[in-house]
């Protein structure tokens, strides 16, 4: 429709990056009229916009000195474990029901130990959950070992590396309903499971924790 298009007409229309003239009138609806800092690499669309070719500018410092590289200012979310801890997330705001996908960094020189695990519930009383429902990522013998169980068999996705290195690695762990896959540092190794016959078990039913590094012992 005509409200999905921006329109800008070359003898009347305006593009300020930036800040803008105070003798400017802009829509009352703007909450920021001004930055502070430095900007490269404008792109509008597909069309690079040059910030040296300019009509008119105002107010500028000096030029900003080029980066050599990204600079990367992420805060650390990352635990150490030491063999005897683990982490309880709440789990009951991410949706593994009918997909999943887990995503972590991770190194190690153990052979074993479990990365990650939510499973379904032991007792028959807990009707919320499913008894033998299951998701884990572990290490066993320093290979990563992908797991899950939807109330028939478990489905076990094992790496053909190992990775109990010392180094750096990712691994990724998703599902679609019965279907899973495996990937290990960017897909330098994959492993899946497609079932070749319609699944009568599609759906994980878990209790509300997630654990990662290990469990409770009343778990």
């Amino acid at each position: 429709g005509t409200s999905t298009l921006l329109n800008l007409d070359k003898e009347h229309s305006k593009l300020f990056v930036g800040g803008f003239p105070v003798t400017f009138d802009v829509q009352p609806s703007l909450k920021y009229t001004s930055f502070e800092g430095q900007m490269e690499e404008l792109v509008i669309g597909d069309s690079q916009v040059g910030l040296w070719n300019f009509e008119d500018a105002a107010n500028l410092d000096t030029g900003a000195q080029e980066r050599d590289q990204l600079v990367n200012i992420s805060m650390t979310t990352g635990y150490r474990f030491t063999g005897e801890g683990f982490v309880t997330v709440d789990g009951q705001t991410y949706g593994v029901k009918k997909r999943s996908d887990i995503k972590m960094s991770f190194k190690t020189f153990a052979e074993d130990g479990l990365m990650f695990v939510a499973h379904g519930s032991r007792s028959p009383a807990k009707r919320d959950v499913s008894t033998g429902h299951k998701m884990s990522l572990e290490m066993k013998g320093g290979r990563v070992v992908y797991q899950y169980n939807l109330g028939g068999e478990t489905v076990v996705l094992v790496s053909d590396s190992q990775y109990n290195d010392g180094k750096w690695h990712t691994a990724s762990a998703t599902r679609l309903g019965a279907q899973g896959v495996l990937v290990l540092d960017s897909n330098k190794e994959i492993k899946q499971y497609k079932p070749t016959s319609p699944q009568r078990f599609t759906e994980l039913v878990v209790q509300k924790n997630f654990y990662f590094g290990g469990l409770p012992r009343d778990v």
